[in-house]
């Protein structure tokens, strides 16, 4: 199924986050992530790509992905993790948004 085509079968945790540390390995995962980036340079190497997620932008993490983080800069994002009913085949991406950090801010 596309991306765009994904029905949302179970929402585990929707969370605010900042990094507590500086780097770790996400294997065998059952949830998609998808989020808002806010602030900080976190480096993911997902072995078939690499993304620096940089400043303010939406990304989604594919389940079916593990992936290698490695924080430069502690920053802030919002994440919702999810299942759906079936495999997304879209690949993991970032997309640098403009800046909308005073949505969350107030």
């Amino acid at each position: 199924m596309r991306f765009e085509d994904m029905r949302v079968k179970d929402i585990k945790v929707a969370l605010r986050y900042t990094p507590d540390i500086t780097h770790w390995v996400a294997k065998n995962r059952h949830t998609h992530i998808i989020g808002i980036n806010l602030s900080g340079r976190e480096w993911h190497d997902f072995g078939y790509q690499k993304l620096m997620l940089e400043g303010t932008g939406v990304f989604f993490f594919n389940a079916r992905d593990d992936f290698e983080v490695r924080v430069l800069e502690k920053g802030v994002s919002y994440s919702v993790h999810f299942t759906t009913y079936e495999e997304i085949e879209s690949d993991t991406f970032f997309v640098k948004t403009a800046d909308v950090s005073a949505l969350f801010h107030g």
